[in-house]
């Protein structure tokens, strides 16, 4: 597509945080605009089909950007993207186990250290991510409005 007189690749997922993301590449500055596809200081499942949007991380990650541009936050590298992709895989896989709720958050708290700098932002993906297994494992493994597998 264009806009504003510039060339982007546009990408919509299918049930990943919400029924339809849109995420675009550039490729002449080799920019990936992600949205919410990666949110600090942990991810939000109210509306969220966790597997399909490990799916659409993945998708982000073959795409040969530099730079991602998140929702919130700081732009990312390449590094730190695919750090959060990789600490959003095993949080996935955590919840979806039989593993203590605290368990998985502090491994994703571990995981996303190098983004949740202080204290705090480190005691809120600790216990966002507990919240979220809680939540996850009470609705089958997806948000309630999940409406894809």
């Amino acid at each position: 597509m264009r806009l504003a007189g510039r060339r982007f690749d546009m990408h919509v997922t299918n049930g990943a945080v919400t029924d339809g993301d849109v995420w675009l590449y550039d490729r002449r500055t080799r920019i990936a605009v992600i949205g919410d596809l990666v949110t600090f200081p942990a991810p939000f499942f109210e509306t969220a089909c966790p597997q399909r949007w490990r799916e659409a991380l993945d998708e982000v990650w073959v795409t040969p950007f530099r730079t991602a541009i998140a929702g919130h936050g700081e732009p990312l590298t390449r590094d730190q993207f695919n750090t959060w992709r990789v600490a959003y895989g095993a949080f996935i896989d955590c919840a979806g186990s039989q593993a203590e709720p605290a368990t998985c958050a502090a491994a994703w708290a571990q995981a996303t250290a190098p983004f949740n700098t202080d204290e705090l932002s480190q005691r809120r993906a600790t216990g966002m991510a507990e919240y979220y297994v809680g939540y996850l494992r009470e609705n089958g493994g997806k948000s309630p409005d999940c409406l894809t597998s």
